[in-house]
């Protein structure tokens, strides 16, 4: 869509031609170039501001050493406390995908009195099978509604906290049961 100003000079040459003026003046500042090379910052601040206060980029390369060594000796680092639920409910998921996938046990929750032999602790035919493929039903609906808690949005997709707080009333009752 084209627009038009009331003297009929378009408005998109205007744009483009203040790009042009915009790109020469960065020419003569090669300093602003920086943003271009560094198009996400320097530590989270816009490149020019970093390399004019290098004291940032300091407290950046600091920041960065601190967290690596909280890593290594706690297996976390302080960012975590800024966002534990956005932190711990993707890693509840990516643990439970692996237990999934390397599980050798399954929990005798997951079996009906009547399925399993109580003196000898033999299971009846097809009755391993079923508990198995409980246990496995469990763990994809808390996966899944692990999955689904992903951003801010989240609270405004009804379907969703539903099937979210369904899995963590899942997590809830059988969290004694994840083991290997």
């Amino acid at each position: 869509m084209d627009v038009k100003l009331e003297d009929g000079t378009d408005f998109g040459e205007i744009l483009e031609q203040w790009e042009e003026e915009m790109d020469l003046k960065d020419s003569k500042f090669p300093y602003k170039q920086l943003n271009k090379v560094f198009p996400n910052g320097i530590f989270s601040y816009n490149a020019v501001y970093a390399i004019t206060h290098p004291w940032v980029i300091l407290e950046g390369i600091f920041s960065e050493i601190k967290w690596a060594w909280q890593r290594v000796f706690r297996s976390w680092d302080d960012r975590v406390i800024w966002s534990v639920d956005m932190f711990l409910i993707p890693k509840i998921a990516e643990w439970l995908e692996k237990l999934k996938k390397d599980k050798r046990g399954i929990p005798m929750s997951m079996f009906e009195e009547h399925e399993w032999n109580g003196q000898t602790g033999e299971f009846l035919d097809g009755a391993e099978e079923k508990g198995v493929e409980r246990y496995m039903k469990i763990l994809d609906e808390i996966i899944e509604g692990c999955k689904l808690y992903d951003d801010g949005d989240f609270f405004n997709r009804p379907d969703d906290k539903v099937k979210f707080d369904r899995a963590m009333e899942l997590f809830v009752k059988y969290l004694g049961t994840f083991w290997d």
